[in-house]
């Protein structure tokens, strides 16, 4: 990075995401005295051994950094919670959706291998990347042998994209899989072919972390080969969920998704809470420069009515036929922008609705006893319990603590 910084000299390093590399540019702009971007800052985990070495790389770089572009609400709070100034905090998305959205197209041709030109993408496919430390041996085999199990009991075409290194993850994946009729194993192809993969195929299994944020960008359910993950918000909006490596859990909830039409819906249909392909130009252009706003001690780079739009943008693949009598009051609201509405047993993942003073709110997903969770956009703090919500223009109120 010297000779770099000796002949840019530049104003502002842009570090992204997770990474060793990422971890050791913002050391070196730390020492030149070089402000940092961090893209993708504030997501955390319980652990910082977890994963490894990731967890510490990117908690390492928020404390070097002086811009922090925080993908979500909840990765914003993290940063305010460890006493970052709310104002060089931007909730901006993940730049990762922008790039794939830019890469995928219907019209694009496999070049290599030809495996994955000989796919079929009218029968089911699943993709699947495996390549974690903490996956290392005992929890790879289970990977190994739930996949041979998926294929004898399902007629489906499952890839599994191998990381080159460490050679033993081959070792491994080549010789529980390699026979399989149905199971192709490829090498992990470039970015353009792996992105256009993973538009066409039906699921995605994984223990990558920046894979939870592109799949749901495409529709695509994701079953996390992990305990934990740092992308919380993922795993409550329904995009993802966690399995772990028990080859047990592995195949039932595969399982689930090839044969249960509606769950393998209500995951697809979720609304991926990183963004949607503008990340990029909320971070560096102008755009964000003259209409940020102050949302509780934090800068969120969108101005309420263009949250709306592009919301509504999202939802008009939704076919809703839910009756304004369906909707019910808010419960509570939580510190991360999170609303528990009674009485929306019919909703939609991507449902619009509105709370007073013009705060508008998206479902989320949907829990016991008809409870909905809603991100909220705007204002959260000044939505109480009890307040109504509202759609097509009519209210219909609940009492807090009834049912509707």
């Amino acid at each position: 990075m010297d000779s770099v910084f000796k002949e840019w000299r530049p104003d502002l390093v842009l570090v992204h995401g997770d990474t060793t590399t990422a971890f050791a540019a913002a050391l070196a702009s730390f020492y030149w005295q070089i402000p940092v971007g961090h893209v993708e800052a504030g997501l955390r985990t319980a652990s910082v051994a977890n994963p490894f070495p990731e967890e510490a790389n990117r908690r390492l770089v928020d404390v070097l950094t002086t811009w922090y572009f925080a993908p979500t609400a909840q990765s914003a709070d993290n940063l305010l919670r460890e006493g970052v100034d709310g104002k060089r905090i931007f909730v901006t998305g993940n730049t990762v959706i922008d790039a794939l959205l830019s890469v995928v197209d219907e019209k694009y041709q496999f070049q290599n291998p030809p495996i994955l030109q000989a796919l079929d993408f009218e029968q089911k496919v699943l993709v699947v990347t495996a390549h974690r430390r903490e996956n290392w041996g005992e929890p790879l085999e289970n990977i190994c042998q739930a996949l041979l199990q998926v294929s004898a009991e399902h007629q489906c075409q499952i890839v599994v994209a191998m990381h080159r290194n460490p050679p033993r993850l081959r070792e491994t994946i080549i010789g529980f899989l390699g026979n399989d009729p149905q199971i192709r194993l490829i090498d992990a192809p470039d970015y353009r072919e792996f992105a256009n993969l993973l538009a066409r195929c039906t699921l995605l299994v994984t223990d990558s972390g920046g894979l939870q944020e592109e799949a749901p960008a495409l529709h695509k359910p994701v079953l996390v080969l992990r305990a934990v993950t740092e992308r919380p918000e993922a795993v409550r909006a329904g995009t993802v969920k966690l399995v772990g490596c028990s080859k047990e859990d592995i195949v039932s909830e595969v399982g689930r998704l090839l044969d249960e039409p509606e769950v393998y819906a209500r995951m697809a249909r979720a609304v991926n809470p990183y963004g949607d392909g503008t990340a990029a130009q909320k971070k560096y252009g102008e755009y964000w420069k003259k209409n940020m706003e102050q949302r509780g001690g934090m800068i969120m780079a969108m101005r309420p009515d263009e949250i709306v739009a592009i919301l509504r943008r999202q939802i008009e693949q939704f076919e809703s036929e839910l009756e304004v009598d369906d909707l019910g009051s808010v419960l509570m609201v939580g510190g991360d922008g999170i609303a528990r509405v009674y009485g929306l047993e019919k909703a939609l993942a991507g449902e619009l609705l509105e709370f007073p003073g013009g705060v508008f709110g998206m479902v989320l997903n949907l829990e016991q006893d008809n409870i909905g969770g809603v991100v909220i956009l705007g204002a959260y703090e000044h939505i109480k319990e009890g307040d109504p919500v509202k759609r097509t223009g009519t209210v219909v109120r609940v009492p807090v603590g009834g049912k509707p």
